[in-house]
């Protein structure tokens, strides 16, 4: 007859086995969406990071979404992704939807690959669904955005297992081109995108020696970190006396 030992370590074996397969199957399929795949150096894009769960899973954002390697920057992402409900070959799926913002470093072809850290939630087999889907309506849990807290309410029909992972969605390929080099302006910093630029003064008038408040604006999409401050600078008939600068966003 085997062991006590080894009848007790079967059974352990064979759990931590089911729960690996389940986090395995419960994995999302995660999408990147770019508007395009050549952009320029210093160019800002609008990405979205698209997250297909299955029924059962849901899960917790543990960290800032990363760009792997030197080429991009991800900047922006929203602290709560936008959910929907989508059919993808005859399976739901609940999908989230995380909107940031791309930028280009370096000049040259590379795979655009992404991190995203998160703590899984996986819905073991045996719960009461049906109880379950009572409560999130009576809850109000089913609206959206909640599918980042369904796990309070899986724990009480059903054992939830938690698993911390890092998603990779597959990589994109995305061409970054240099910055033109004609007609280049000689102070040119590397602002990349649209921009509108308007001025004003006060007091419009005034006399020798008289200080005067000239304010810059420059609004519009792009790169804007990278407009420099430093493009007032003295001359034979004025002087410079202090430059405040300050960036502020608008989501519209």
């Amino acid at each position: 007859a085997p062991a006590a030992g080894s009848r007790a370590a079967g059974p352990k074996r064979g759990v931590a086995a089911d729960e690996a397969a389940a986090v395995r199957a419960a994995m999302p399929v995660m999408k990147v969406v770019l508007p395009k795949s050549r952009l320029y150096v210093g160019e800002l894009i609008p990405v979205q990071i698209k997250a297909y769960f299955r029924e059962g899973v849901s899960a917790r954002l543990e960290g800032p979404l990363a760009a792997v390697g030197d080429a991009f920057t991800v900047s922006g992402l929203d602290k709560r992704p936008t959910q929907t409900e989508e059919a993808v070959a005859g399976v739901d799926y609940t999908v989230l939807t995380w909107n940031s913002v791309l930028g280009a470093i370096k000049s040259g072809s590379y795979p655009l690959g992404l991190e995203l850290p998160v703590t899984l939630n996986v819905q073991l087999p045996g719960g009461d669904s049906d109880m379950a889907s009572r409560l999130r309506a009576l809850f109000g849990t089913s609206s959206p955005g909640s599918f980042m807290d369904d796990s309070d309410f899986g724990n009480l029909f059903g054992r939830v297992i938690q698993k911390s992972v890092t998603l990779k969605p597959d990589a994109t390929p995305v061409t970054v081109l240099p910055l033109p080099v004609d007609d280049r302006p000689a102070d040119f910093s590397g602002a990349v995108g649209q921009f509108q630029i308007a001025s004003e003064l006060k007091p419009v008038a005034g006399t020798v020696g008289d200080p005067l408040t000239f304010k810059l604006t420059v609004t519009g999409k792009g790169n804007l970190s990278r407009v420099s401050p430093d493009t007032l600078h003295d001359s034979a008939q004025w002087r410079v006396y202090r430059t405040e600068y300050k960036v502020t966003a608008d989501d519209d």
